[in-house]
């Protein structure tokens, strides 16, 4: 399915978050550089927390898909940033953790969110956690 037909499929609220998104990924790289993560992630209206784990999972969703259709690379900190600042105003509240993993001589490290204590991706079993934000 091309991307039009995808689009098309989308209802209005899907396709403004996907326009946020795309807006939010192309600012995030810049921006993670000179601004704290707890300020981004408290910036703008905090909507009462009222949605769900499928409406947080949808969000995630919808910002991955929209950094993979990107043309530069995104990280996962940018993604994780990105969707918590979209749930934040769709009443979505949860962590944005940042875990590292280390095995012999390397090391490695991961964001993603926590939407009522459960991640919302699904390689996090490898990480150890090392520092969390609330969103």
């Amino acid at each position: 399915m091309n991307g039009f037909n995808k689009w098309r499929r989308l209802d209005d609220g899907e396709r403004l978050v996907v326009a946020y998104a795309a807006g939010a990924l192309a600012l995030l790289p810049a921006l993670v550089r000179w601004v704290s993560l707890k300020r981004l992630l408290s910036s703008g209206p905090l909507t009462p927390a009222t949605a769900s784990f499928g409406h947080a999972t949808r969000i995630a969703a919808l910002v991955d898909g929209v950094a993979l259709n990107l043309p530069w690379t995104t990280t996962c900190l940018h993604r994780a940033v990105a969707a918590a600042w979209l749930m934040r105003r769709c009443g979505c509240h949860g962590e944005l953790i940042v875990g590292v993993r280390k095995g012999g001589d390397d090391f490695a490290a991961h964001a993603w969110l926590e939407h009522l204590g459960s991640p919302l991706c699904h390689t996090t079993d490898r990480y150890q956690r090392l520092a969390s934000w609330p969103y």
